[in-house]
This record gives structure tokens, sequence and C-alpha cells, in this order.
């Protein structure tokens, strides 16, 4: 990246979400609430603060950066590789962002990701492939409601490109 006009080697991070560390392990939450990571941590690879920390040019929440390449238009993370199930967005359940002192920081999702489930049919058909009979009776869903069927990153590659071969 360039940073502060310099090309510099840097290492970056998503901010995952690790839906196991839920206090409550609801539908609605794993799968309407807690949908994304939110932000990212970066550093340059090759220097430190004085006492050996990382110099953290990306980071904080809400996301700031000393940067302009590292700036985050969108910061919410819905695909990482720590994640492994479905989730649904643009709901009548808005989507915490990130926890701050003040409470959960949430939005209403207005991205095009994922597939429209508005429909009946849509969610019936969802409902099946991915049994979960939720889909089809809750009421937190809406016309504009949209499903991310596969959040995990090897997952997505696999499906996405089959004739490639996924290593750790």
């Amino acid at each position: 990246y360039m940073l502060h006009g310099v090309l510099e080697p840097v290492v970056t991070a998503v901010r995952e979400l690790d839906t196991s560390a839920l206090p409550n392990q609801t539908w609605a939450d794993t799968h309407l609430v807690y949908t994304h990571g939110y932000g990212v941590v970066a550093a340059p690879a090759n220097s430190a603060t004085p006492d050996g920390t990382p110099d953290f040019v990306a980071g904080n929440l809400p996301p700031t950066s000393s940067s302009s390449a590292l700036r985050l238009r969108e910061p919410g993370v819905f695909y990482a590789p720590g994640q492994d199930q479905y989730v649904v967005v643009q709901t009548r359940q808005p989507e915490v962002d990130y926890q701050a002192s003040s409470g959960n920081q949430s939005s209403q999702g207005s991205g095009s990701g994922g597939v429209p489930i508005g429909s009946f049919l849509s969610r019936a058909a969802f409902a099946i492939h991915l049994h979960d009979f939720n889909l089809l009776v809750s009421n937190l869903l809406t016309a504009r409601s949209r499903i991310i069927p596969i959040t995990g990153v090897r997952a997505a590659v696999e499906k996405a490109l089959p004739f490639l071969q996924v290593s750790a």
C-alpha cells in the first residue's frame, strides 16, 4: 500500500464475527442481528512502535485510518474465513455493526449482495434447501430481504470455482 507517499508492505486483518461467543444463540441473533464483522486492522509489516507493538495505520471502532489507501467505504465484513452459516440482511431487525460504550451501533443493510428472498416461493426454496423453517415463518423478513447463503470464504471459492484446489 502507499502509506504517506511511500510504498510499504502492510499486514491486514478483517474484524471477523465469532457467532459461537454470542450470549443468546437464537435464530434471530445468529442469522439476522449479528450478520457481519466490522472493519479492518492494518500495520506496516516492517516497523513497530518503540515498545514493539504494531504501528497501526487502520483500526478502531468505528474504523479510522491515517492513510487514504486504507479508508473503508463499506466496513461490514460479510465473507470471512471463520464464517460458516447463512445470514439474512435488510430485515425488520437492525444488524449490529459493533459495540460501543454507549451500546450497540446498528444499521439496516443497504447493499445489493445476496439473493432476494422477498417472495414466498424464494423463502420456501431456501427454507427447504437450508433445512430451516424459520425462513418461511419469520415476520422479521421483508420484501427487500436478501440472503447470503455462503459466508465462508473457502466455501464460496469452492462453490464458485470447483476446479481450483483450496489449501489451508
